[in-house]
């Protein structure tokens, strides 16, 4: 369509048009997505989260992809926001802003609950105020008033933002009990490195971490241990690390017939773990089924048994794969739904 030859009053015309369409598909797209969450869809098809397929499925910049996700659970939650939204006078931005505003707030007074310290929740009438006050106004206003309204969760806005290829800028707002602690750790890393800058510290601390965490860097270390140290080893422990018999199982699907012998405790030998991580990368072997899509997923990973141990599973490593906690639970509702 050339646009040239409209005249003013007839682009002007088409373009309130256009934009009304816009914010109904919208509308749409946000009930696309709120069903898809509900169904958990998602997972099915190899992906660990609703923000993962709206990125890598759906194409969707992150934080656009977040926005949505935000105004979908803002609309689920309050489906009076609704006609706000098609009738523009509460942004796509702001509602996400509130929505995610919301959330932390109820994190912190769930967090003050388990202390039993005094929790404020706030109603439905509270939180229709909250966006009500959001209406029509720029994302800089919709910003102060949220912090006018949650001072303590506006104080410990993050902010994580790329550079480049390379660099990344992150921001944060820290604690005086967290910068005491940075400042002991600094102690610890004087002789290696005397005035580190925080990205110096924190990199040096992320390394100590996955040294001692990684799974993948235990088994590195257990294969240059030195020989006579080996040698010293509990033989009983090492005769209970030896992986069982192989079984000539698919390592990925659910098995119609249990492994040779039940398992008599849930302890699954040091080894054959750091081998089950090691194999699969440290990154979730879910695959759809359909696509062959691998989920990838590095969050909340959990050794998974493909034949569960409660039916005769057993722990040999053709049994074994790596899950990311969302596809664990998955699989294990729909081997209770199969019985």
């Amino acid at each position: 369509m050339n646009l040239k030859f409209l005249s003013n009053d007839e682009l002007l015309l088409g373009t309130k048009k256009v934009v009304a369409q816009e914010r109904e598909i919208l509308v749409e797209v946000l009930h696309h997505l709120k069903e898809i969450d509900g169904r958990q869809l998602y997972l099915k098809i190899g992906y660990s989260s609703l923000w993962a397929y709206c990125t890598e499925e759906l194409g969707y910049a992150e934080s656009s992809a977040q926005r949505r996700i935000e105004a979908m659970r803002a609309i689920r939650d309050l489906p009076k926001l609704e006609e706000k939204i098609e009738s523009g006078v509460l942004s796509l931005s702001n509602i996400a802003k509130a929505q995610s505003t919301l959330r932390r707030h109820r994190q912190s007074a769930v967090a003050l609950a388990k202390n039993n310290e005094k929790a404020q929740y706030l109603g439905e009438n509270e939180k229709l105020r909250i966006f009500a006050q959001l209406e029509n106004k720029s994302q800089i206003e919709a910003e102060a008033i949220l912090a006018c309204e949650f001072p303590e969760i506006a104080k410990v806005n993050e902010r994580i933002r790329k550079i480049n290829s390379e660099e990344t800028e992150i921001r944060y707002v820290a604690s005086n009990r967290l910068i005491d602690k940075f400042e002991k750790i600094k102690s610890f890393f004087s002789h290696q490195n005397p005035n580190p800058t925080q990205a110096e510290l924190e990199e040096m601390m992320a390394d100590l971490v996955i040294a001692h965490k990684d799974p993948t860097a235990k088994a590195q270390r257990q294969t240059k241990m030195p020989r006579e140290n080996a040698k010293a080893c509990d033989k009983s422990k090492l005769a209970e690390d030896k992986p069982t018999k192989e079984t000539n199982l698919p390592p990925l699907e659910r098995q119609p017939f249990p492994p040779h012998g039940r398992e008599k405790n849930r302890y699954i030998p040091v080894r054959t773990r750091s081998q089950v991580w090691r194999d699969a990368e440290c990154r979730c072997e879910f695959l759809d089924p359909k696509t062959q899509r691998r989920c990838n997923s590095r969050h909340k990973l959990e050794i998974d048994h493909a034949y569960p141990v409660a039916f005769g599973g057993s722990h040999a490593r053709e049994n074994l794969r790596l899950y990311c906690r969302a596809h664990n639970v998955l699989d294990a509702r729909e081997a209770t739904l199969m019985g």
